[in-house]
């Protein structure tokens, strides 16, 4: 499930709707830190930074890279 959240957030991406792939790559870290899937948390983490240094938030891109 979490694969699932984290793959159709990859295809928000490519569509340009970076609001809802922000949502869905939040989906997939809570439910992968609920199966511990460390990997999984990390690359969603860096996905959502992307997003965040794209949008000028500069302040939330830090915190998804750290």
């Amino acid at each position: 499930m979490s694969l699932c959240h984290g793959q159709l957030a990859i295809a928000n991406l490519l569509k340009g709707d970076m609001e809802q792939a922000s949502s869905d790559f939040a989906e997939c870290i809570k439910i992968a830190k609920d199966l511990k899937a460390v990997r999984m948390q990390l690359e969603c983490l860096l996905c959502m930074a992307y997003i965040s240094f794209d949008k000028k938030d500069w302040q939330q891109a830090k915190l998804n890279f750290d």
